[in-house]
């Protein structure tokens, strides 16, 4: 099984860590099938997977993936399995060369509505197929090629039968959802 890194793991390292989602619903009208979300950024004319930088707020790399999701899509999900990570090179805050990590789970959507924001133009929920696609890059379409089999045994929608890792349930109380007062 597979084992996100802690909170630890990101102390003096050069590596840029971020977390993501690879957020999922059933069709409405096809409860087997099976849609995810995709993401356009429009500064670095992409589409991608939700995901972002760690921040010094976030708890653990699961915080800042729940995060992300929610400022660039507006849902709020509920997080399944830890399902990998995607490393590549980019720079960092300062222009150096540097390896970005970023760690992914499953995330069955709850709620939400997407607004078009400084980040995120569109959003489009797509079958495993179509996003595989329309995604920019190889590394994503790997992901999401390597959490189909996963996603195809889920017969209806299991987010609300997920259970929550204990570290982010003892936070719930202070997380404010995108919209939320």
């Amino acid at each position: 099984m597979r084992t996100p890194p802690k909170k630890s793991d990101r102390k003096n390292t050069p590596d840029i860590l971020a977390g993501g989602g690879v957020v999922w619903r059933c069709k409405a009208k096809k409860p087997k099938e099976i849609e995810i979300v995709v993401i356009y950024r429009p500064r670095k004319n992409d589409w991608t997977l939700p995901k972002g930088k760690i921040e010094k707020s976030d708890t653990d790399l699961l915080f800042c993936a729940l995060r992300e999701v929610t400022e660039e899509t507006g849902l709020r999900a509920v997080p399944g399995s830890y399902i990998g990570k995607t490393v590549y090179q980019t720079k960092n805050a300062r222009g150096e060369e540097a390896k970005k990590k970023v760690h992914y789970w499953l995330m069955g959507m709850v709620s939400g509505e997407f607004i078009p924001n400084k980040e995120v133009s569109e959003l489009r929920w797509l079958s495993l197929p179509e996003a595989e696609k329309i995604l920019t890059f190889k590394r994503d379409k790997e992901l999401v090629r390597s959490v189909m089999s996963s996603l195809a045994k889920a017969s209806d929608s299991t987010a609300g039968r997920w259970e929550v890792p204990e570290h982010w349930e003892e936070q719930r109380d202070e997380w404010r959802w995108a919209g939320e007062k």
